[in-house]
């Protein structure tokens, strides 16, 4: 691969939460997908006589921006008719959705990810039928290599409590016996028991080893406490331990999992979680909205990164988390969009924006987040979430050649050289509308804001011809067993304590 030096006008070359590293008229310059040279760009450019050079004074040239916590959707909820509500019945609702093809799925999401200056994420696959999980694993792999992204898979797993936080068995009996016999059957359909999720696991290694896809990172995810037994996370971290790779988990996303915490282990959550010994730098957690104090503090000592998604948060009605205090405490936090950023676009642009903002309680003693907390969030902690800590998340020397290029134009005309500076203007001002080219392991994936490492319309038309076909007898049966059963689920949580705590006060509280 030819020697390529990309110049910009700024280049934001470590981003860091007290104070990220800038060059103004900065090259960095890279061969073979590994950057070697970053500078000044006279003396870069001195340095390496005809390198072909990409950018120039227009652009501000940033990291590839890092999702920390995505399911591989193209679709929304919304695409099949589902709202955004709270996460109990919402997920319910789910298991009546029609099937969309993974490939397509995966990649028409890989779309919107690089088109937004995404160039990793944490593949979280929530599988389907038990019987096509690998050939599903697959297909969402191949997507993101063939979009060109690096990607850590992480197949998520459930092994109890399917339906609402209480024994399946337990809760069925209390609903009308033909709905249990037919819900009963859907579940048996997505079964994985633990010797199959570890075959699998054992298979995908097998042939990541044996193929040479360095994009792909793979990582195990038992889903949630609530839905793992203990056996089950114990297991999961012997394995993890034995393999050296990571673990990517929910937790505490609502209040009614912190409940079932506290009434099933008389503690928090990640008290537990410490104590089965499972809490380390090779663990993330996705939203942890309802940590406590202690737990903040035992997330800081252990490693343990938190996925912070905003605004999935607001949609489905989760709170707020307590990011300012995991900041103050020395905690790791990345960003993700959980396939549920505001517009469904998955800009992880404008989800730092939102952070950014959500984050500012009122009054002068507040804690805010600076916007170079927000972009090491959305980069360099991002890397560490997503099992590529310390090779990815800045454009130093020795780290891989990923790299985002914005036009400027729009920048400069909404304030850029009017903020605080160009990491101000990342985070306050940008969006996907303005990322021009975007480089993955020395390659050019997207340029003039166009997709070309996928065939951008065809993956696109097919992909929404998935969705506007109409569904099959058996899967317009499966979302009328779904819409049955919800309000048996609402009935199980009614009697359940609400919050004691609003958006502002639950920033500040001491829950």
């Amino acid at each position: 691969m030819a020697r390529t030096i990309v110049r910009g006008r700024y280049v934001i070359v470590a981003p860091k939460a007290e104070g990220s590293d800038v060059l103004q008229d900065g090259a960095v310059a890279f061969e073979n997908g590994v950057i070697d040279d970053v500078g000044p760009f006279p003396e870069v450019q001195e340095r390496h006589p005809g390198a072909r050079v990409l950018g120039g004074p227009g652009y501000i040239v940033l990291p590839g921006l890092v999702n920390s916590h995505h399911h591989a959707n193209g679709a929304s909820s919304l695409h099949f008719g589902i709202q955004d509500g709270v996460l109990e019945p919402w997920i319910v609702r789910r298991m009546g959705m029609k099937r969309i093809d993974p490939y397509l799925n995966a990649a028409y999401s890989a779309i919107k990810a690089l088109r937004s200056g995404t160039t990793t994420v944490m593949a979280n696959h929530v599988p389907g039928a038990a019987a096509t999980v690998a050939d599903d694993a697959e297909a969402v792999m191949r997507a993101f290599d063939d979009a060109g992204m690096r990607a850590c898979y992480s197949l998520s797993w459930r092994t109890q409590n399917l339906i609402v936080y209480q024994d399946d068995d337990e809760f069925l009996s209390t609903v009308p016996e033909d709905l249990a016999k037919d819900v009963k059957a859907l579940l048996k359909g997505g079964e994985l028991p633990p010797d199959v999720y570890f075959a699998f696991y054992d298979r995908l290694l097998s042939s990541l080893g044996e193929s040479s896809k360095p994009r792909l990172r793979v990582g195990l995810s038992p889903s949630n406490i609530q839905w793992c037994s203990d056996e089950s996370l114990r297991d999961v971290r012997s394995y993890v331990t034995d393999h050296g790779l990571v673990i990517h988990m929910h937790l505490l996303e609502t209040f009614y999992q912190r409940e079932y915490a506290s009434r099933t282990y008389g503690k928090s959550a990640v008290a537990h979680l410490q104590d089965l010994g499972y809490l380390g730098p090779d663990v993330s957690l996705a939203h942890s909205v309802w940590l406590t104090d202690h737990d903040i503090d035992i997330l800081a000592e252990t490693g343990a990164q938190v996925c912070h998604n905003a605004s999935s948060n607001l949609k489905l009605q989760s709170g707020i988390a307590p990011v300012a205090r995991l900041q103050e405490r020395g905690a790791t936090v990345a960003l993700g969009t959980d396939t549920m950023a505001l517009n469904d676009d998955d800009d992880l642009f404008q989800d730092m924006r939102l952070v950014a903002q959500l984050h500012r309680g009122p009054g002068l003693a507040s804690r805010t987040l600076t916007a170079d907390e927000v972009l090491t969030m959305a980069t360099v902690n991002g890397a560490v979430a997503t099992g590529f800590g310390g090779t990815l998340g800045s454009l130093e020397p020795g780290r891989g050649a990923d790299m985002v290029l914005l036009d400027a134009e729009r920048l400069q005309r909404t304030g850029l050289d009017a903020v605080a500076g160009p990491v101000d203007a990342i985070v306050y001002l940008a969006s996907g509308r303005d990322v021009d080219t975007v480089i993955i392991d020395g390659r050019v994936v997207v340029e003039e804001g166009r997709v070309f490492s996928l065939d951008e319309d065809d993956i696109s038309q097919r992909f929404f011809d998935e969705l506007m076909r109409q569904p099959t007898p058996d899967e317009q049966r499966q979302a009328e067993i779904a819409e049955a059963l919800v309000p048996h689920v609402e009935d199980f949580y009614r009697d359940w304590p609400l919050p004691r705590t609003t958006p502002y006060n639950l920033y500040q509280s001491r829950v």
